[in-house]
C-alpha cells in the first residue's frame, strides 16, 4: 500500500492540503466568470465622465449652466449663437434706474412749470370793488385745464426721446447699460431699430392714458416677462416688437 505524500487531499482539491492564496481559486476547479463590468477600469470599454464635470451629468464643457430658477439662462438664436437672458432682477434694476434719470430732472421740470403757471393763473384774476366781482377767472380755468393736458405730453415726448431714441439707435437706456441688459432683435441680434422701439414702447405705455385699467396694464406689461411658456422671458410688448433682452455682464 502506497503511503500518500504529506499533505495529500484525498478530495483532489489540493494535493499539498492548504488553503490557496487568497483570490486564487482551488486546484481542479474551473475559474468563476465575473458579473459584466466588474471590475472594469476607465480606459477599457468603461465610458469616462469629462474632467471637472459633475458625476453623471452629460454633456460638454460648453454646455450652459442651468440658471437659479431651473429654466436655462442660455438660448440658441439664428445666425447669432447662444445668449444669455437678462434675469428679471437686471431688468427691475434698469428699470428703476430709467426712472430716476428720467424721473428726477422731469419733476423738477415740472414743478418750475407748475410753479410759473400757477402764478400766472393768480395774477390774472383781477378783484373788482364796485361790482364785487372777480375779472379773469374764466381764463384762468382755461389756462389750468390746458395745464392738466400739458403735463403728460411733456412727459411723453420726453419718453419717446429718451427711451425709443435710445432703444432704437444703440438697444440700451443709461439705465440698461448700467444695469448690464440690451434689447436686440430676436431673428438677428442687432439693434432694433425705430419701428421695433416704438412698437414696444406703445405696447408698454400706450394704454397708460386710461385712468386706472391703463395703469394696472402696464404694471402687468412689466410682470409679464415672467409668465412666458416660451423660455425666453419676453413680455407682451417685446412679443409684438419681436425684441429679446439679454445680458451683457
Amino acid at each position: 500500500m502506497t503511503t500518500p505524500p504529506s499533505g495529500f487531499d484525498p478530495q483532489g482539491q489540493n494535493p499539498y492540503g492548504q488553503q490557496p492564496p487568497y483570490g486564487q481559486q482551488p486546484y481542479g476547479q474551473q475559474p468563476q466568470t465575473p458579473p459584466p463590468g466588474f471590475g472594469q477600469q476607465p480606459g477599457y470599454g468603461a465610458p469616462q465622465q469629462p474632467y471637472g464635470q459633475p458625476y453623471g451629468q452629460q454633456g460638454g464643457y460648453n454646455s450652459p449652466p442651468p440658471s437659479a430658477g431651473g429654466g436655462l439662462d442660455y438660448i440658441q438664436l439664428p445666425n447669432v449663437g447662444t445668449v444669455r437672458l437678462a434675469s428679471m432682477g437686471q431688468r427691475f434694476l434698469a428699470r428703476l434706474l430709467d426712472a430716476l434719470i428720467v424721473g428726477i430732472p422731469l419733476t423738477i421740470l415740472m414743478f418750475l412749470l407748475g410753479f410759473g403757471l400757477f402764478s400766472s393763473t393768480v395774477s390774472s384774476v383781477q378783484y373788482d370793488p364796485e361790482t364785487g366781482a372777480y375779472t379773469g377767472a374764466t381764463a384762468a380755468a382755461g389756462l389750468s385745464m390746458g395745464t392738466l393736458f400739458l403735463f403728460p405730453l411733456i412727459i411723453l415726448v420726453v419718453e419717446v426721446l429718451y427711451e425709443v431714441s435710445l432703444i432704437a439707435t444703440r438697444g440700451q437706456t443709461l439705465g440698461k447699460q448700467i444695469a448690464g441688459v440690451k434689447v436686440i432683435r430676436e431673428y438677428d441680434g442687432q439693434i432694433p431699430g425705430w419701428g421695433p422701439a416704438f412698437g414696444r414702447f406703445g405696447v408698454m405705455f400706450a394704454p397708460g392714458i386710461v385712468p386706472c385699467l391703463g395703469g394696472l396694464f402696464v404694471l402687468l406689461c412689466y410682470l409679464s416677462p415672467f409668465f412666458d411658456n416660451v423660455g425666453r422671458r419676453q413680455g407682451w410688448h417685446d412679443k409684438v416688437a419681436k425684441t429679446l433682452v439679454i445680458a451683457t455682464k
